[in-house]
């Protein structure tokens, strides 16, 4: 963690090169998590809640069940991907004074 004991989080600066390093990892990173979610755990749930228990009936996938099944891929994924940014913007902004006091929010930089 030599990186992170080097940086002063508190002081603001403007972008430099060196930090854009990180988006070929980012590009990489949300594709690939959305593949593995969708094709190993996205479907099997959708699956299981679209079939239930009559799983021997998998084979007669009709063109709306497998559209229920896309929707809900789709919609699994805006939810992990909104909740995780969600709860990293909350834990970035939490140890602000403002984040829990508004009347600093008012108080100018």
């Amino acid at each position: 963690m030599v990186l992170f004991e080097s940086i002063n989080w508190e002081v603001e600066s403007y972008p430099v090169y060196q930090d854009f390093r990180v988006l070929p990892l980012f590009a990489v990173f949300f594709p690939s998590i959305r593949f593995i979610l969708d094709r190993f755990v996205f479907e099997k749930l959708a699956k299981h809640l679209i079939y239930g228990k009559h799983r021997q009936n998998m084979g007669d996938d009709t063109i709306e069940k497998k559209k229920k099944i896309r929707k809900f891929k789709e919609s699994a994924w805006k939810c992990v991907y909104y909740l995780s940014a969600e709860i990293l913007a909350l834990s970035v902004t939490y140890n602000e004074p403002w984040f829990m006091n508004t009347k600093y929010f008012w108080v100018g930089p």
